[in-house]
């Protein structure tokens, strides 16, 4: 008993490790850069890495994945570089999409999801593409201006200009949404982006994050939502986010910060931390990765 006590109380100490060791990378859109901070980094910081390339041309979108950094551009490229990289480097490989904007990029699989929109649209290509590629499918039924996109438990979750609009994971043209959510003009304010975890969709508005049940339909008023003078967040656009170990990372692109909450915050409540490096010209766009080597260590000693 004392034995397993003993490894309890180590696993849940290597989890808080784990957090505070996590990257931060961060999609810069007017300096056509890719800012990389510690999780534990907090006020004006400098960046322990910048990624930048000849290629990299507005970075709208930003997604690890199996030791690769994802990156959608403004002029509808997929530029995919290692995970690892610093300095003025050149991608690994070029994905041409078909269209000139990609507003939000996400990854299932061995999928890569996009919005774009221009076209009122989400392209899905395969991780293995390269060059000029056709997307395998994509959804065309009812988006509007899609400006984000999540996926969890086989379901795709897209924010449009006045909706959130969810579909199967495998649904392609001409197939109309499982379910479309609608609020009032608080609850969805045309945002930017939109990340959801197991229970909740989060929306980012222009000044204010709001929060509806994962499986909300129709007509839907928030659960809850996070503004005021507190946040940090008025007159800010929220361009995106993510949730890693209960906390909700915010892109503030106007006021160029990084805004950290408890994920269950509600109201106008004071961040947890936030990075508001002189780096940080436009974030567009984050992405968080766990710290590898605790979460292996972790793993090893609860087998």
């Amino acid at each position: 008993m004392l034995q397993q006590s003993f490894f309890s109380i180590l696993c849940s100490f290597l989890i808080f490790q784990s957090a505070l060791l996590a990257d931060i990378y961060v999609a810069d859109l007017s300096s056509n850069s890719i800012l990389v901070f510690k999780n534990s980094d907090r006020g004006d910081i400098a960046p322990i890495r910048t990624i930048t390339s000849t290629l990299l041309f507005e970075p709208s979108g930003v997604y690890v994945h199996q030791g690769e950094l994802y990156v959608s551009t403004g002029d509808g490229e997929i530029l995919v570089f290692l995970e690892t990289d610093n300095g003025i480097v050149s991608p690994q490989r070029t994905i041409t999409s078909s269209t000139d904007w990609i507003e939000g990029i996400t990854m299932y699989g061995d999928e890569i999801f996009i919005a774009d929109t221009s076209n009122d649209a989400i392209l899905v290509y395969n991780t293995t593409d390269i060059d000029f590629a056709t997307p395998k499918r994509e959804i065309d039924t009812q988006l509007l201006n899609p400006a984000g996109i999540d996926i969890t438990n086989d379901e795709i979750f897209v924010v449009n200009e006045n909706n959130i609009t969810v579909y199967n994971l495998n649904d392609g043209s001409g197939i109309n949404p499982k379910r479309t959510v609608t609020s009032s003009a608080t609850g969805i304010a045309a945002p930017y982006g939109i990340v959801v975890d197991n229970s909740e969709i989060y929306l980012f508005n222009n000044s204010s994050v709001t929060v509806f049940p994962i499986n909300s339909n129709g007509y839907t008023e928030p659960a809850r939502s996070i503004s005021g003078n507190a946040t940090n967040l008025n007159g800010g656009a929220l361009d995106d986010s993510f949730i890693l170990n209960n906390e909700l990372y915010v892109a503030n692109s106007n006021s160029g910060s990084i805004i950290v909450f408890n994920k269950n915050a509600t109201g106008d409540v004071a961040p947890i931390r936030d990075i508001n490096a002189t780096a940080l010209n436009e974030p567009y766009d984050i992405y968080v990765t766990p710290s590898n080597a605790n979460a292996s260590l972790i793993m090893y000693l609860l087998n």
